[in-house]
């Protein structure tokens, strides 16, 4: 009887007017990723789900999976001590995935990019993914409208640059890793020149790039080894829902950064990358 009201009281205790549990998606390379919110009956009814989940290593918002596309959930709310990470949970993760779908359809967008995301998630729900634990993070945010570019020559792959920061790394996207350009606002190609792309896909985003100062080369793997000024960046695309950008460092490989998540210089089968357009880089092509 005790086990039963201890459990009672604390559903009630989380039922309280206008809490909120804020569900974001890890999906997007460029993009904020989906974000929304649980109330009420739902929320309560997750929290009973999520909660032998608090306090464990594997659940901790520090760790990251190595490959693209969809890596998990964040979760965050005033009952739990931290951001919880969910990931390689198929119950708790269908769950939200149902959620998810629930919310776009409510917010009236198109069913075919609704399930084009929705299937990529399924699917990975079932497959699992492979994380890892970042620590030792400092935190130095850049003051307001502070942009810090790198020098306009080949780039060094140094991913502690990136990764052991913060904000740098939660707040940078692969076009700011890619172009060597700190902003710490998730930047967009043809923003800073003043026209932004209008979807994701190669016809809007590659030009609206140009608009940015990148200069066009051929839509192949280069061959000549380095450019005399600037360095390689490769783009690829997830259609109608995302793109994503790589770079060629000094020592011949291409490296990347999805989204908030770690820099890496290989691919989702953890093979480093020779050649973008040979490299497992799913759901982008």
């Amino acid at each position: 009887m005790f086990v039963r009201v201890t459990i009672l009281l604390f559903l009630l205790s989380l039922f309280v007017v206008g809490e909120k549990t804020t569900v974001t998606m890890r999906v997007y390379s460029s993009r904020e990723n989906p974000q929304w919110y649980l109330e009420g009956p739902e929320r309560v009814k997750f929290l009973s789900f999520a909660d032998p989940l608090v306090g464990k290593e594997q659940h901790d918002c520090n760790r990251f999976a190595s490959t693209l596309g969809y890596t998990g959930f964040e979760i965050r709310d005033p009952s739990l001590p931290k951001c919880l990470y969910v990931a390689n949970n198929k119950e708790v993760e269908t769950i939200l995935l149902a959620s998810y779908i629930k919310m776009r359809t409510r917010s009236n967008d198109d069913l075919n990019n609704i399930l084009q995301v929705a299937d990529h998630v399924a699917e990975v729900i079932q497959s699992g993914v492979v994380t890892e634990l970042y620590t030792e993070f400092q935190n130095i945010p850049l003051s307001a409208n502070e942009i810090i570019r790198g020098p306009d020559n080949v780039t060094r792959y140094n991913p502690d640059k990136w990764n052991k920061d913060i904000t740098a790394l939660r707040y940078n996207n692969c076009y700011n890793y890619a172009t060597d350009v700190r902003t710490d606002t998730f930047a967009q190609p043809g923003k800073g020149s003043g026209s932004e792309y209008k979807s994701s896909t190669c016809t809007e985003t590659w030009p609206a790039s140009i608009r940015d100062g990148l200069t066009p080369l051929e839509k192949v793997c280069p061959t000549k080894e380095h450019p005399s000024v600037g360095h390689y960046v490769s783009l690829v695309i997830w259609p109608h829902q995302d793109f994503h950008w790589y770079r060629k460092d000094l020592d011949g490989f291409w490296s990347h950064k999805p989204g908030s998540t770690p820099v890496r210089n290989y691919d989702s089968s953890q093979q480093k990358i020779l050649n973008p357009d040979k490299a497992n880089i799913k759901p982008y092509t």
